[in-house]
């Protein structure tokens, strides 16, 4: 589910990037900021990089499930959809200043474009999703933005960041 969303997510920005700025090439990848040595991947310069950096459970009602009798034996039990906000980095790391804030300038218009995203407003949505909420956090101040580049190990770069509430379907059990 979290993969799906992600991979997601970069083919959409992908696109989008393509055709807004007429390239021939993939500029969007799904790649962490630093490697295990704390270095920048060489496959993140002069593109956009989507990291995921918290998971976060969404507070619905767990153990709720409603049952539907099939015969005197067998019930068909419909859980809670489950609920989950995801967390992912938008980074913007070109050698060029001018190259990095034009590309997160419009990496965050797709995403203030397309805050509800379903299968039925875009093709290619993956199954196992039925919803995606894009919604832009906000910053408290510097010093979170800088505790989150911190945590990973990294110098800050140009960036924001995303919370994307997924919806799945709920679970049927016989």
């Amino acid at each position: 589910m979290i993969q799906n969303t992600i991979q997601y997510m970069r083919n959409a920005l992908n696109q989008y990037l393509i055709a807004t700025f007429n390239l021939d090439e993939t500029i969007v990848i799904a790649n962490r900021i630093v490697d295990q040595q704390g270095v920048m991947p060489i496959e993140n310069n002069n593109k956009v990089v989507l990291s995921l950096i918290h998971v976060k459970p969404e507070d619905v009602k767990l153990f709720k499930t409603k049952s539907d009798r099939l015969s005197k034996e067998n019930h068909l039990a419909h859980s809670s959809p489950e609920q989950y906000s995801i967390y992912m980095l938008v980074t913007s790391s070109f050698d060029d200043y001018n190259e990095t804030l034009k590309f997160l300038d419009t990496s965050m218009s797709f995403f203030k474009k397309n805050p509800v995203i379903d299968r039925n407003t875009v093709t290619n949505f993956p199954d196992t999703i039925d919803k995606l909420y894009v919604e832009y956090q906000h910053g408290e101040d510097y010093m979170q933005v800088q505790n989150v580049w911190t945590t990973m190990g990294a110098r800050y770069q140009p960036s924001v960041i995303y919370k994307i509430r997924l919806l799945t379907a709920a679970s049927k059990e016989v």
